[in-house]
């Protein structure tokens, strides 16, 4: 069989697949013509629908009562959730500076979020993970079942 001949017999047996999975109304509009199957390139058309939506190029720098950097190494010498968000809420940080820490930080806060949550994010991803790993790296108490 020639290589022309396989890929034929390759391509036949999708389009049975294909046709088997259709429901009965769209198998008799085939066989009736009023629909037909195209055949369309996935390479120039599935680039143009990969093509990412466009988006804000950066969260805009705002000015910070503390450099990001002891901003962030302050949240991280805490422990308890509670501290932090008292720490953040002594600095009287407006929405646009808590985004901005935020991104100084690497952490991701909705484009909708509000000053609570953005807040609570920039806490969850500073103190809360390191103290939910604390807490599940103790060892519990053993069950004697």
């Amino acid at each position: 069989m020639s290589d022309s001949a396989e890929l034929t017999h390759d391509v036949l047996l999708r389009v049975a697949e294909f046709l088997r999975k259709l429901p009965a109304d769209q198998l008799e509009d085939l066989a009736s013509g009023t629909a037909h199957l195209q055949v369309v390139s996935r390479s120039p058309v599935e680039a143009v629908r990969r093509q990412r939506l466009p988006v804000r190029e950066k969260t805009p720098v705002v000015s910070m009562p503390r450099p990001i950097e002891q901003i962030g190494a302050d949240l991280a010498s805490f422990t308890d959730r509670a501290a932090a968000a008292a720490y953040l809420d002594d600095l009287k940080l407006s929405v646009a500076q808590l985004r901005s820490l935020a991104a100084g930080l690497g952490i991701a806060v909705s484009s909708k979020a509000t000053k609570m949550q953005a807040r609570d994010t920039i806490i969850q991803w500073t103190v809360g993970r390191r103290a939910d790993a604390a807490v599940l790296a103790r060892p519990g108490a053993r069950r004697l079942f």
